[in-house]
């Protein structure tokens, strides 16, 4: 694994495994990004496993990386790969949701006073790290709507709907969505 809690945790050592994918990622740019990162915090977790029931439904994920930055304030980063580098609106509008969903497994794993989000967006143009708003006031809110929406979803494909009778949610993503040239909702 390439990333940067793969990195940390194995101390701080670009091994010859990693070398080899750096250089199908863009080695200058990523090794750059990777040896300007300071030392990890004592309290980091990588690949952290988290479940909860939401409306009798679990809710099951992993977080990318989380590090206790001090006493109760935690950080969230999680790490997308992609073509081309998004705005920091499109990720916003395509993450945002998941992010507030990891905020809520946090705070159910180990109750931080303080939480923070960062995207890590891997691209052939560089490394680049994004610091995400939390909307955390709304966020039972957020995950009932997307509960909800699973559900009806859910029903239609088990009451034998076709993927094409599921209408699509336009918004800010479609921009970089990768079914935009066969989606007749992204305008």
């Amino acid at each position: 694994m390439l990333f940067r809690s793969s990195w940390l945790l194995q101390g701080g050592r670009l091994t010859d495994p990693i070398r080899a994918r750096l250089g199908e990622l863009g080695q200058e740019s990523v090794t750059r990004w990777l040896e300007s990162v300071p030392p990890p915090p004592a309290n980091a977790h990588a690949e952290l496993p988290f479940e909860w029931l939401v409306d009798g439904v679990p809710l099951v994920g992993v977080l990318d990386r989380v590090e206790e930055s001090s006493p109760g304030c935690w950080r969230i980063i999680d790490y997308k790969v992609s073509v081309r580098r998004k705005s920091d609106a499109d990720l916003a509008a395509l993450y945002g949701a998941q992010l507030e969903i990891y905020a809520g497994a946090l705070d159910r794993l180990v109750k931080p006073r303080e939480v923070s989000a960062a995207l890590v967006q891997i691209t052939p143009e560089g490394v680049f790290e994004t610091e995400l708003p939390l909307e955390r006031t709304g966020l039972s809110a957020r995950v009932e709507r997307l509960a909800s929406r699973a559900r009806e979803i859910a029903s239609r494909v088990g009451q034998g709907a076709s993927p094409g009778e599921i209408a699509a949610t336009p918004g800010p993503a479609c921009r970089s969505c990768a079914f935009r040239s066969r989606c007749d909702s992204s305008g």
